[in-house]
């Protein structure tokens, strides 16, 4: 497959509240295997709540799979206020924790 292919992954096919280590551990599994097979579009539409341990799981998975990685790109889409909140205290906690 080219690596410019992109893969959308609908984080609402999991349920509308996606929450626990374990599940984001299957979701991360979802979002790597995506990404071995190109860029991806992780799409949070109907996705009402995302626990910040759920979103942590696949922030750590990401920044393993793309650091030093140029060849791949991820976008996040559809998310809502509290979905966007808690990924972006995910975010921040994982760069300060490099």
């Amino acid at each position: 497959m080219p690596v410019n292919e992109l893969h959308l992954l609908n984080m609402g096919d999991n349920g509308a509240v996606l929450s626990t280590r374990e599940r984001g551990r299957v979701a991360a599994d979802q979002v790597q295997e995506a990404l071995d097979r190109g860029s991806i579009v992780i799409n949070f539409k109907s996705v009402e709540v995302a626990s910040p341990s759920f979103l942590d799981e696949i922030v750590r998975r990401l920044g393993g799979l793309l650091r030093g990685n140029e060849d791949r790109v991820v976008v996040v889409t559809g998310a809502n206020e509290d979905v966007t909140d808690s990924l972006g205290s995910c975010l921040r906690l994982n760069l300060d924790g490099t």
